[in-house]
């Protein structure tokens, strides 16, 4: 099923769809550009890659060949046999194998951070990124998923109209129209299996330790926590600490979606980062 395009939401660069098989999953994916160094985009928890509107296009703009796939059980591809992280990142693997990536830069929000993080650091991954981005990633999980799934689960199965969309835009005045219009499309979009699974299959993940194994130039992106964003000013120590090769930016008054709410620092410090990585 391909998707109608908003005429002013796709950030005056509309993608190609694509699809592909890959670790037994079908795949959709979005894609800007044609020529560039790789970069994969991975959304967060009941996204989709219209999610990326904004940035595959400002991407497209630096230079990069930009490739932004449906993760599992969300948008229009296939769903995942488990949502165990090491299920997801290994597929991740697979379909960035399935295209051909050669040394890409991989940015992931929330869940997608995670994944990001995970995939980097298995000892068999099929693709090496060249470097990381982690937009405010989720790396430890309750204990009790089920104290946090109302939250998650909100919205999801709502057909996305005018009122879904006016809704969303009410509750988050600092995003753009369109990214109200691409969140309602994901929602009605997103398994509830999926979300559901990822909180029960991950209860009392801790990842820490993993961003201390990364060897790639990585910027941890990060929300501000007095406005959403997920990470203390103690939890941002500790890590820096545990590896201080990471680059780590706190863009104030942000919260976790930082692509959404903060469009001009957030591309600001991503482009910083890309230049010089």
């Amino acid at each position: 099923m391909k998707m109608t395009y908003h005429q002013h939401c796709d950030g005056g660069l509309a993608p190609r769809e694509q699809t592909v098989q890959a670790g037994d999953l079908r795949w959709r994916y979005l894609e800007w550009g044609t020529r560039g160094q790789p970069i994969a985009l991975w959304h967060g928890i009941t996204s989709s890659a219209e999610g990326w509107w904004r940035l595959g296009p400002f991407l497209a703009s630096l230079g990069f060949h930009v490739f932004a796939p449906d993760l599992p059980g969300h948008g229009l591809s296939g769903d995942a046999p488990d949502y165990q992280i090491t299920t997801t990142a290994r597929l991740l693997d697979a379909w960035m194998a399935a295209l051909g990536l050669v040394s890409p830069v991989v940015l992931g929000h929330s869940w997608g951070g995670m994944n990001a993080l995970v995939q980097a650091t298995l000892a068999d991954a099929q693709v090496r990124p060249r470097a990381l981005v982690l937009e405010d990633p989720a790396v430890v999980l309750p204990h009790d998923p089920e104290r946090v799934l109302p939250t998650y689960t909100a919205g999801l199965g709502t057909p996305a109209n005018e009122t879904s969309r006016a809704a969303l835009a009410a509750a988050n005045p600092r995003w753009h129209t369109c990214d109200a219009w691409w969140k309602a499309t994901a929602l009605e979009r997103a398994r509830r299996a999926a979300v559901e699974g990822f909180f029960r299959h991950n209860a009392g993940l801790d990842l820490r330790d993993r961003l201390g194994a990364l060897t790639q130039p990585t910027l941890l992106l990060l929300g501000d926590p007095a406005y959403g964003g997920l990470w203390q000013a103690a939890a941002v120590a500790q890590v820096q600490a545990l590896a201080p090769a990471l680059h780590v930016s706190v863009i104030p008054h942000s919260s976790h979606n930082l692509h959404r709410d903060a469009w001009e620092p957030f591309a600001m410090a991503l482009a910083h980062f890309l230049r010089t990585a």
